[in-house]
């Protein structure tokens, strides 16, 4: 059989089927009747092509035929104005070939790409007796170059993800993509750990990392427990990454920092496919020093151990893509596995005796050990019933179950490993389905209309948490670990994410005082979050001193806290926005776009009461673009913006749910002769009478009026954008573009949970009322008050119980003395500063197209973030409950918190490219510089400041003892030092070492961190220790110390085979 190469062999087999389905699917002619310029809805997954065809003198040419043939035999076609301009609305991200044919001039063919958005070309036909030619053995190629874009103000990157892999150095994953983008940037360390896909996140714009919204095929997979993370996608499967970090338009929304909008591969009619295998090995990776971290109770630190980490990891891949029934039906498809086993550094604790300052080294070092190789598969299915409808069905599923264990080493002996848990088992991820479909109806009205669902598990599991973890702070010589299960927790003994969406959306194309595009739309997400959760073994054991057991213990004698922890149910919510945008073409140099999304958010509680019903979230999105010299190749482009920041669904989980947590304190426990605490045959210490037994949180769903404040507005920032951009068209610099914006965002406010007993003291002492405090300090009466979702800095209406009573008893039936009322709060009661969050920026960026021998693209980032809010999350104690972070529990938390915030990086330079030394052989580097993050110091509000500041809890007040004598002063936020800067130059070589018509071979090498630079990312902030009595008035020798480095370097070893 004559048939030389895979894709032809493969090929073969679906010419049959091709023609039966054309036949079934052909429309009878004048079945319907479509314009010259067809107009499809673009969105997500698709895009305008826009451009201009001149003759070799610069005038247009009116009456030239465009058409574009996609992989897949689509054919669209348009006719140029008497400007020379043409429209091709809603094509599906790809590569294109563009054909165009006027009589008078000679017939021309050019690639062309069209990305999510606008893409815009500039056509040059010449005179040429061969402009009659009527197939492409007789086109002539002459001039075609992309231009700007003039009806976008997005700002940020966009990028064909398997082209740039190609010949650039990077990592193969969506974040390492993104951070490509001027303005993005990682965020520590601890807050990227919050995503429970092990993936990397990303800071947009100075706001946190939980800020933004990940699209994949026009649904959202944004983590909604966290927004930490999101539906992860094989990177084989990936076409095209669009990273947009601000000025964009009203149909994207649900994020307060960027969008990632990512379009997945689609099969064609021609085969295409390969093997792949990338493999990072442990014995080349360089090692890192000692880090340390603070501690807890009597814990003066914890130093960490690097240069015993373990990292390796190998990835292999699987990708084909073809036709089933050629023009008509298509598929891509991936199947991934990613082998990675890791063992973390050992670190070991240090006891400080608050009686004389003594520190003490730990007996043990302990070590956590984890890896994953749960396979990925991704599929995609494509269904032309005609050049006009479609039909696309998007499956992925990235389910993976993380296995992790701890051991433990004998420091103070050769007796080696002394213990390891039972393996701790933690599903994450879920099946993700996408079905869309696009059609045309009149030359000026399209639809596409959307559903997804996708589903994440949040399950862990394992003997290691049906167990009970035991802490014995009183053992001799040192608090340490006696128990055989897990201390930490709670775990989720059962717990999934469920999100269904619905979307619809429609273009209208009409001229009045100019050409307007008019794109409307509606969207719901309805979301589901189901959680078990509770301590490993069903609660904690610590086993407390003497000191720690005053006023609860008889004198002298210590006891055993007994701690549990349970949530069980089920939460619901709904997400629904409406938009409109006008992209108005006023004259040919100047066009604006006038938008506006209106979103909702409902959110219900355990009982399936709404307790959150955010409504009238009017957000203007407004644009502009000016050619000042109607070259199409200078931009004067502008844009406003609100955007709003949706309610994560952990919110429900820790404020709505009627969590029961109980505190008991035992006599006991029992000890053995040698001072060990004696357990039973299931692990449990055993111990004697009950002395006292409360209820922190008691059982049942609490009022949901009591839960937020009446008036609570969404969280929301604005944006303002001013930029220009050239690109030069000949000369030395042809090829180049550059770009100058500014950018200036302001947080104008923000949604966080507050104790409101502080509050109610202050609210019961200014109107005189006896509410049962002591006194404005009286903070075992405050802790009686539930906490509340407020606006911090503005006034609050609360529904609350003046005796802090709560709506259930412990047994959780109704509490007869629950006596709630309506009262107002002011912003003084409350104590607050208007939340602050700020960013300026001037950012610079340059391009050079790759011309077949070189490439390169950078930028540098000028910024300044300040505020006294990070946002969703909070970097300084690495805290991920997103919207109850720590900031404004208490007066005291907010004191001093004014700073730089932890994503500002006042410079940072972006460049990467490559050369192709030959045919075969490439070069590409990738390179990065950001200055430190600036930091202050954590410790606790002095009584004299604020009387409840022992309500913070651990170190969680900008005041640490480093004033004259070691007295306690303001420390605040971004006042006390600065990291290292960051120098991170990666590097790849890769050589196609079989090139023949049966497929090519290429095998690469990257280097990351090829100079291998360590610089600190992040110190010990904690300034002072946390003794054994709560408080906090030691200095910590750890403060100021490096708590994490640069990631060492690394080199990844790949070979792929591809046809």
């Amino acid at each position: 059989m004559n048939i030389q190469t895979i894709r032809e062999r493969l090929l073969a087999g679906t010419m049959i089927g091709g023609m039966a389905l054309t036949a079934a699917v052909a429309l009878p002619a004048g079945a319907i009747v479509f314009s010259a310029v067809p107009a499809f809805a673009q969105d997500y997954t698709s895009g305008v092509l826009t451009g201009t065809v001149t003759n070799e003198a610069g005038e247009p040419i009116s009456g030239a035929t465009v058409s574009a043939t996609s992989g897949q035999g689509a054919v669209r076609s348009a006719t140029t104005d008497a400007n020379g301009a043409f429209r091709m609305p809603a094509l599906p991200v790809g590569s294109y070939q563009i054909g165009i044919n006027h009589p008078s001039y000679a017939s021309i063919s050019q690639r062309a790409s069209v990305s999510s958005g606008s893409s815009s070309y500039a056509f040059v036909l010449g005179s040429d007796g061969s402009s009659q030619a009527s197939d492409l053995g007789d086109i002539v190629v002459t001039a075609a170059r992309r231009v700007q874009d003039f009806n976008a103000t997005d700002t940020g990157l966009r990028v064909d993800v398997q082209d740039l892999a190609n010949k650039v150095p990077i990592g193969r994953s969506i974040n390492a993509v993104t951070l490509l983008a001027p303005g993005a940037s990682l965020p520590d360390a601890t807050i990227g750990a919050g995503s429970r896909r092990n993936q990397g996140l990303a800071s947009f714009a100075g706001t946190s990392a939980a800020e933004s919204a990940y699209y994949v095929n026009g649904l959202n997979l944004t983590d909604q427990r966290t927004f930490l993370g999101y539906g992860e996608v094989p990177f084989d499967f990936i076409q095209s990454i669009d990273v947009k970090t601000g000025g964009y338009q009203a149909e994207y929304g649900r994020a307060t920092g960027g969008i990632v909008n990512i379009v997945t591969r689609s099969g064609t009619n021609e085969f295409t496919g390969g093997l792949s295998v990338y493999y990072t090995p442990d014995k080349l990776r360089s090692s890192r020093g000692t880090s340390y971290q603070q501690g807890g109770n009597n814990v003066a630190g914890i130093e960490v151990y690097n240069q015993y980490n373990y990292a390796e990891t190998t990835d292999y891949s699987a990708f084909l893509g073809g036709p089933i029934i050629k023009d008509h039906l298509f598929f891509f498809g991936v199947y991934n596995i990613r082998d990675v086993k890791s063992e973390g550094a050992l670190s070991r604790s240090f006891a400080y005796n608050s009686a004389n300052g003594a520190i003490t080294p730990g007996a043990t070092y302990s070590q956590g050990i984890s890896s994953y190789d749960d396979p990925r598969w991704a599929l995609k299915l494509d269904f032309v019933i005609n050049p006009n409808h479609r039909i696309e069905a998007t499956w992925l599923n990235d389910e993976t179950t993380t296995e992790s264990q701890t051991r433990t080493y004998s420091a103070t002996n050769s007796a080696g490993l002394t213990a390891i848990t039972d393996p701790l088992s933690s599903d994450a991820g879920g099946l993700t389905q996408i079905y869309k479909y696009t059609g045309v109806f009149t030359d000026w009205f399209t639809l596409s209309a959307l559903y997804g669902r996708n589903e994440a598990s949040y399950l862990d599991y394992g003997n290691s948490i049906s167990l009970p973890g035991v802490y014995d702070y009183a053992r001799p010589g040192g608090a340490g670990y006696v128990g055989v299960g897990r201390q930490a927790g709670p775990y989720n003994l059962a717990g999934e994410d469920i999100r269904e969406t619905y979307r619809i959306d429609a273009d209208f194309y009409f001229n009045l005082l100019g050409e307007h595009h008019v794109r409307v739309g509606y969207d719901r997400e309805d979301l589901t979050t189901s959680v078990t959760s509770a301590y490993s073994g069903g609660a904690l054991y610590n086993v407390l001193t003497p000191a720690q057991c005053a006023g609860i213990a008889p004198a002298g004698q210590g006891c055993l806290n007994i701690v549990t922890f349970a949530n069980d149910g089920s939460f619901t919510g709904e997400q629904s926005a409406f938009y409109i945008q006008d992209s108005w073409d006023i004259t040919d140099n100047l066009s604006v776009q006038l938008g506006v999304r209106n979103d909702q958010y409902v959110y219900n509680n355990v009982s399936g009461e709404p307790y959150i019903d955010l409504k009238d979230q009017w957000a203007p999105r407004i644009g502009f673009n000016w050619d000042p010299f109607g070259n199409k190749v200078d931009r004067v482009y502008g844009s406003m913006g609100d955007y709003y920041l949706p309610i994560a669904t952990n919110t429900s989980i820790r404020a709505s749910s009627g969590e029961v947590y109980t505190d008991a304190y035992y006599a006991g426990p029992t000890r053995d002769s040698s001072g060990n605490v004696v357990l039973n045959a299931g692990g449990y210490p055993t111990y004697g009478a009950l002395y006292e037994f409360d209820y922190l949180s008691p059982p049942g769903a609490p009022d949901p009026r009591s839960v937020i404040e009446a008036d609570l507005k969404p969280m929301y920032e604005r944006e303002f954008i001013l930029g220009y951009e050239h690109t030069f068209t000949d000369g030395r610099f042809a090829d180049w573009s550059i770009g100058l914006r500014g950018i200036y965002r302001n947080l104008e406010s923000a949604i966080e949970d507050t104790a409101i007993g502080d509050a109610v003291i202050r609210y019961c002492v200014r109107n005189n009322i006896a509410c049962g405090q002591s006194g404005p300090g009286d903070a075992a009466f405050s802790s009686l008050f539930p906490y509340v979702l407020i606006n911090p800095g503005d006034g609050a209406t609360v529904y609350v119980d003046l005796q802090g009573d709560t709506r259930t008893d412990g047994a959780g039936n109704p509490n007869p003395a629950y006596n709630p009322q309506t009262i107002e709060l002011t912003a003084a009661d409350l104590g607050f500063d208007k939340v602050e969050r700020t960013y300026k920026a001037l950012e610079f960026t340059f391009r050079r197209e790759f011309d077949g021998k070189w490439g390169l693209a950078g930028s540098y980032t000028l910024a300044k973030s300040e505020g006294n809010y990070e946002g969703a999350v909070k970097s300084d104690i690495g805290q991920t409950d997103t919207s109850l972070t720590q900031d404004y529990d208490h007066v005291a938390n907010q004191l001093g918190s004014f700073g730089y915030l932890p994503n500002h990086h006042a410079h940072t330079i972006k460049l990467y490219g490559n050369w192709a030394l030959t045919d075969r052989f490439n070069v590409g580097a990738n390179f990065t510089a950001q200055s430190g993050r600036k930091y202050g110091c954590i410790g606790r509000v002095p009584l004299s400041v604020d009387p409840l500041a022992p309500q913070s809890g651990t170190p969680s007040g900008w005041y640490c003892p480093f004033g004259p004598g070691n007295t306690t002063i303001q420390t605040p936020r971004g006042s006390q030092g600065e990291t290292d800067w960051t120098f991170q130059t990666d590097l790849n070589l890769s050589y196609t070492v079989v090139e023949s018509a049966r497929g090519n071979v290429t095998a690469s090498v990257d280097v990351f961190n090829l100079f291998d630079n360590d610089a600190t990312t992040r110190v010990v902030e904690q300034g002072l220790i946390r003794t054994s009595s709560n408080v906090l008035t030691a200095r910590s020798p750890y403060y100021g110390m490096p708590r994490g480095y640069q990631a060492p370097r690394s080199l990844r070893f790949g070979l792929k085979y591809t046809f």
